[in-house]
């Protein structure tokens, strides 16, 4: 089915005004005159402002997935692929934009509990495939519980994910990831 091409302008622009100046700054009004359209255009498209936010953060989401699936596809040796989409899941996050996370935090934290929480199952469950993939290959440890260390990843992510350090770390993104990546891939992977 082909998306309505008005819904997905919008929802782009909904994405680059709220990455760049957050939740709570942002009108809808702003975001359907950048288009060209009406507000009223806006809210045939989604309910409302909250609804066109998890709408955003879903089409974020959706992508990270897709370059995950895509990785998984891989015929790299599955500590390379695991390696791979540990650093693309730690560049998504650091992609969601302080600004947007921070806002949302200070200015609407119930919705900010909803968005995080959802964002992080989503990446629970996709490192969960991942790993399960390795353990039917016989690459990855069935003795250790895999969940903690995946929350303790994404909690590791977080917080060198701040602006600050994305900044710092613009010649190189993945950088800043990679220690955290392969402290999960030596702890879970097999030893050869």
């Amino acid at each position: 089915m082909q998306e309505d091409p008005v819904k997905q302008e919008l929802l782009q622009a909904a994405r680059g005004y709220f990455t760049k100046f957050g939740y709570s700054r942002v009108s809808t009004n702003e975001i359907a005159a950048s288009t060209g359209r009406s507000k009223k255009t806006l809210y045939k498209h989604f309910g409302n402002k909250e609804d066109l936010l998890k709408e955003v953060l879903q089409d974020i989401n959706e992508e990270v997935e897709t370059e995950i699936v895509s990785a998984l596809e891989s015929e790299a040796p599955f500590n390379e692929m695991a390696f791979d989409v540990l650093i693309r899941i730690g560049v998504h996050e650091s992609s969601m934009a302080d600004i947007l996370i921070t806002d949302l935090k200070e200015k609407s934290p119930a919705l900010y509990n909803d968005v995080v929480v959802e964002r992080d199952k989503s990446l629970l469950e996709l490192l969960e495939t991942v790993f399960k993939k390795g353990q039917d290959a016989g690459v990855v440890r069935t003795d250790v519980a895999m969940q903690p260390i995946f929350q303790m990843y994404i909690a590791g992510i977080k917080a060198v994910a701040d602006m600050q350090s994305v900044i710092s770390n613009a010649d190189n993104p993945t950088g800043m990831f990679e220690g955290l990546a392969r402290v999960v891939i030596d702890g879970l992977c097999v030893k050869n």
